[in-house]
């Protein structure tokens, strides 16, 4: 599983790919600062760091072997050239999460077309650099370079100063502008890289300071070309370097340099701005800070945010996952909050389940422990106002369509007072959950003309965490047109070969549906239609395979699993003393007189056990020995589901579709309204003969 934070660090390479990380920057139609720029009538991403000198390797790597329009140049001291012609490699030689330095327009440029592309590899033409955001073919000169423009439907671009200064400075929630890109109107030595420094610091660096939409850098470090330009033929940068006075960097200024568009200097980089469709945010449904066993959110005056700090104070978030792929899904984090200390480091633990919850009753503070762990990620020192990006793209794959929970926990107690705190769904901490509040931000797979999906349904899936069931009558398969255009699909009983077969206990519902429109489902049941076999475990195969050119091909595999006859073993204590005196204390004349001896059950009958009873003699229910209540998780801690139609009725233990639990415990008390109470808790307790067993049939699995 891939599992990243980008909190601190851009992303960096990863086989042989650039992922530049964004920040959504919304709002549109926002009011300009007073210079004139600022002002945004459309959503977009801004590039949350500086380009690297990783990301630019990668780049020059891929096309830049024959470097015919000099997409490196021997000022880029910071990168490395070998080789000859036809066979250049390049490498950085600093630190890869440094900015890359000395870089031209029209250098930036082509790396925009070429991620508009799709990062391409091979020689320097209208299919790799020299189309796509920006219309080049081999311009070089500085007066031809001034006349590109950007063209419509771009993706990747460089920003314009509207963008730029958007991103930078404008507060969305008071709709009003900052003075400096850190989201402050004054600047020190210690918020950015600027006047006071020697050299360029990795990106991300002063992770303290974000802007107000969570850039980073766009105060000092490198200059940044913008779209932005003066007089023929040149070009304006912004936002200051490492070595430039604040007045450059302040929104004041109206450029912190004049560059023709072929020309550089050491100080000089970009980054890059998406105008493609914005990753789509899933907002939470319900999230909750637990304390102990206080659930915060239902104390008028207890809503802090989310917090986490050991494992006595966690918090929860519930999200209704999407069901087309993407090719990125992050958890995005935004902590606010001065409480924890300088040296201090927190691990927080990200863990994630089918699960759902009502975030004003819900207090159970240890139910994500036992969930699947998606990752762990550090959180050091104050002041501590930064987003947080944790990669949960497998997990978000993995779980298309379903109502997922993230469950936040801290590794250790790092600090006996206080304790990382996040905004929440209701923008506790900022006033502004537009943009501070937690959410996962998918960036959708781009839908090739015919490609197809099958996962199990909600039907198959929400009982039992690790795919086995007790006697379902149905499955359901869900078939999902993920292409963009409409496509069908077939589907068979086979062997694991996809060869077709018969299966005396299993049938379909159908055979397939020829037509599914684009981004469409369609379901398929699987019958069991006969239980007469013997024991052991039955497999069977369902192959989906769906129209495109190839094929896509999907063979299921079906256990269907056959216990040994079982039996109710009642575990006894032998009771004595007969004509013992009765207790006369609370009631005339009295209880607890017996004449005789007998044996008392240790425990109370469990769950499992009356299960086992209704499986035995209540495929007819004659008597009632059944009801809704023991599957109705507001009233029983039992779990028992009744599935089938009366004559077939059959019950298992199931984790209620709507609520997560840890694996079933076996020894759990049965639990519902209307059964005399013995002892302490509701339940029952059977007095028995020693030695006393029922007998009962065989019990039935499934394996998904």
């Amino acid at each position: 599983m891939t599992v990243g934070l980008a909190a601190i660090l851009a992303a960096g390479p990863a086989w042989g790919q650039v992922i530049i990380d964004t920040a959504s920057v919304g709002n549109p139609g926002n009011p300009a600062y007073s210079t004139g720029f600022g002002s945004v009538s459309y959503p977009f991403a801004m590039g949350r760091y500086e380009v690297t000198l990783d990301q630019y390797c990668v780049f020059l790597n891929a096309v830049a072997k024959t470097d015919t329009y000099a997409l490196w140049h021997s000022g880029m001291t910071a990168i490395t050239r070998s080789g000859s012609s036809g066979n250049y490699t390049y490498a950085p030689n600093l630190d890869g999460d440094r900015p890359v330095q000395h870089v031209r327009w029209s250098q930036a440029a082509r790396f925009a077309n070429w991620m508009h592309n799709g990062q391409p590899t091979g020689a320097q033409d209208l299919t790799t650099t020299e189309d796509g955001s920006y219309y080049l073919n081999g311009a070089v000169n500085a007066t031809d370079l001034y006349n590109v423009d950007r063209k419509v439907g771009a993706t990747w671009v460089i920003p314009s100063a509207d963008e730029w200064v958007k991103a930078a400075y404008f507060n969305p929630a008071t709709h009003s502008y900052y003075t400096y890109p850190t989201s402050s109107i004054y600047i020190e030595w210690d918020l950015a890289n600027y006047r006071w420094e020697t050299e360029t610091k990795k990106v991300g660096s002063y992770w303290n300071y974000p802007s107000p939409y969570g850039t980073y850098d766009q105060a000092g470090n490198v200059h940044e070309w913008t779209e932005q330009k003066g007089t023929s033929p040149n070009a304006i940068i912004r936002g200051g370097a490492y070595n430039t006075h604040q007045n450059s960097i302040a929104i004041t200024a109206a450029n912190s340099g004049i560059v023709n568009r072929n020309g550089s200097q050491i100080e000089l980089g970009f980054r890059l701005a998406y105008l493609g469709a914005a990753p789509n945010r899933i907002n939470p449904n319900d999230d909750c800070f637990i304390n102990g066993s206080t659930n915060m959110n239902n104390d008028p005056g207890g809503e802090l945010g989310l917090m986490i700090k050991g494992s006595t104070q966690v918090s929860y978030l519930e999200f209704t996952l999407g069901s087309a792929p993407a090719t990125e899904a992050k958890l995005v984090l935004y902590q606010d909050d001065g409480g924890v200390k300088p040296l201090v480091t927190w691990t927080a633990v990200v863990r994630g389940a089918e699960f759902s919850f009502d975030e004003k009753t819900f207090n159970t503070a240890g139910a994500g422990n036992d969930w699947p762990l998606l990752g762990t990620f550090e959180i050091v020192g104050t002041p501590v106002t930064r987003f947080y990006e944790f990669d949960v793209t497998d997990w978000y794959n993995d779980n298309l369509g379903r109502t997922m929970s993230i469950y936040l926990s801290a590794l250790t107690n790092a600090d006996p007072e206080c304790g990382p705190i996040f905004d929440d769904r209701e923008g506790t901490r900022t006033g502004n959950p537009a943009v501070y509040g937690p959410r996962i931000e998918v960036t959708p797979a781009t839908p090739a003309p015919c490609s197809s999906l099958v996962i199990p349904s909600a039907e198959q899936t929400s009982v039992g965490i690790d795919g086995r069931d007790t006697w379902p009558r149905y499955l359901y398969w869900k078939y999902i047109n993920t292409g963009a255009n409409t496509n069908g699909y077939t589907v068979a009983l086979t062997d694991s070969a996809g060869t077709p077969q018969t299966y005396d206990w299993l049938s379909l519902s159908k055979s397939g549906n020829a037509s599914v429109a684009p981004g469409h489902e369609d379901s398929v049941m699987v019958n069991i239609v006969d239980t007469n076999l013997g024991e052991g475990t039955h497999t069977a195969y369902v192959t989906f395979t769906d129209d495109c050119s190839p094929a896509n091909v999907y063979i299921r595999q079906l256990d269907l699993v056959l216990s040994t006859p079982t039996m109710v073993t009642m575990d006894t204590v032998p009771v004595l003393d007969p004509g013992n005196d009765a207790d006369t204390r609370y009631a005339t004349p009295g209880y607890g007189s017996v004449g005789y001896n007998f044996r008392m059950g240790r425990y109370e009958v469990t769950a499992e056990q009356y299960c086992a009873f209704l499986n035995a003699v209540a495929k007819t229910d004659t008597y009632g020995l059944y009801h809704t209540w023991m599957a109705d998780d507001n009233y029983a801690a039992s779990g028992i589901i009744r599935l089938g139609t009366s004559g077939n009725y059959s019950y298992r233990m199931a984790i209620p579709p709507t609520k997560f639990r840890p694996p079933a415990k076996t020894d759990r008390s049965l639990s519902f309204p209307g059964v005399t109470r013995l002892g302490s808790s509701t339940g029952c307790i059977m007095a028995s003969r020693p030695g006393h067993r029922m007998p009962l049939p065989p019990r039935t699995g499934l394996i998904l």
